[in-house]
């Protein structure tokens, strides 16, 4: 399964005449950016969680005005399949077999960063 997610993020406040992106490749993720607003649209498809970090450089050559900053984008599975389990504070949770199950196992994912698992 891959990761979809359209996107549309722009600056703001925008002052700039001008937009780059620097360091990265938007293109090989789907991703496109207008050189005039600043804008960054597009569908991005992945098949793992990752991390798209780059360099906006902004600047207005008429006046002689340029500045930079980092655009990061972090894509992440999120999503629930089934029915999710909801976990209460100070309650166990048991699972309950139904047919012909021969093992179980609970799977997530524990790298989340609002995720907390008590072993």
């Amino acid at each position: 399964l891959g990761l979809t997610t359209n996107l549309s993020v722009m600056p703001h406040p925008r002052t700039a005449a001008e937009y780059t992106a620097q360091g990265c490749a938007l293109h090989m993720q789907g991703l496109t950016m207008d050189g005039i607003t600043g804008r960054v649209s597009g569908s991005v498809v992945m098949d793992e969680p990752a991390t798209l970090a780059c360099t906006v450089k902004a600047q207005d050559a008429a006046k002689g005005l340029s500045s930079s900053s980092t655009l990061t984008l972090e894509f992440v599975h999120f999503a629930y399949p089934e029915d999710p389990i909801v976990a209460v504070p100070g309650k166990s949770w048991k699972p309950q077999m139904k047919g012909g199950y021969s093992s179980f196992a609970v799977q997530c994912t524990p790298t989340l960063p609002w995720l907390k698992i008590d072993a």
